[in-house]
């Protein structure tokens, strides 16, 4: 199997290079649509070869491409939970922060009250004392 990859590798790298030099001689005579074809014609090549001998060298190194996306979608998803947990921990912590600071203020002005009615000069309205 690997030498018949081998084999059909070496003959798209030949048959590259004669067709780089078809370019290069039509180039050179003005016949610019060859060009353009043969930009389509390699992309096309890459992009079926490429992906196959790419998988082989991963498979080598000890990881598929697969194995990585799966890991690195696993990987996503927890962070994601982590997220969205820590969002929400953040949303009850500002509303703890707006009640705390409405008890607070409501605990100011009883202080100030306090510190007023304590003073001695000041009289309560509408409380009858006997």
């Amino acid at each position: 199997m690997p030498l018949e990859k081998a084999h059909t590798y070496q003959n798209i790298v030949m048959k590259i290079s004669v067709l780089r030099f078809m370019v290069k001689t039509m180039s050179r005579l003005g016949k610019t649509d060859l060009n353009r074809q043969c930009e389509t014609f390699v992309a096309v090549v890459l992009n079926h070869v490429y992906p196959s001998i790419a998988e082989e060298i991963r498979m080598k190194l000890g990881a598929s491409s697969r194995e990585r996306r799966d890991a690195a979608r696993d990987e996503l998803k927890l962070e994601r939970e982590k997220s969205s947990k820590l969002r929400k921990e953040l949303t009850e912590a500002m509303s703890q922060i707006a009640k705390l600071a409405s008890i607070n203020e409501m605990l100011l002005e009883n202080q100030v009250l306090r510190a007023e009615v304590s003073g001695g000069n000041v009289r309560r309205l509408g409380k009858k004392t006997l």
